[in-house]
């Protein structure tokens, strides 16, 4: 099974792949070039493009949750994009996708600690975190999911 990780963004999707096991028969997560996008239509054509690519079956988006535990921010986008990106991939290309959501909270701090000393350029270090947090999302959805872990 091929997992697709996202951190959703209105400029930048950033991604991440869960399919191979290592050693241990857990999945690998590795970072994919985030998407950079002028509107949802081009960011849904370059995400189901990116699925159809790695054979994704299953897409996991990061969610912003408030303290309180409620979700804030771009939530009520995100869950409307992802609505449209499995009603799109669908009919337009027959593909079954099953969305999942996990919290995201700290992934992109976290993901800019890990490329504070990287020289890129702005865009290109903004893309790179993208992608990490992404792989964050992924690794704690599957964390938190063990039957996706399951070989």
């Amino acid at each position: 099974m091929t997992i697709l990780g996202v951190d959703y963004g209105r400029k930048y999707l950033g991604l991440a792949l869960a399919t191979s096991r290592d050693g241990s028969g857990q999945p690998l997560v590795v970072p994919l070039p985030a998407l950079k996008f002028e509107g949802s239509s081009q960011a849904l054509d370059g995400l189901i493009k990116t699925c159809e690519q790695y054979g994704v079956g299953e897409v996991v988006f990061g969610l912003p949750v408030l303290g309180s535990g409620k979700e804030g921010g771009l939530s009520k986008e995100i869950r409307r994009f992802s609505l449209v990106l499995s009603r799109k991939a669908k009919k337009e290309r027959g593909l079954n996708l099953a969305v999942h959501f996990t919290n995201e909270n700290l992934t992109s701090f976290e993901a800019g600690t890990m490329t504070w000393d990287i020289k890129k350029t702005r865009e290109g270090k903004r893309k790179l975190e993208n992608s990490l947090a992404a792989c964050l999302i992924l690794k704690n959805f599957l964390e938190f999911n063990p039957k996706f872990t399951k070989a």
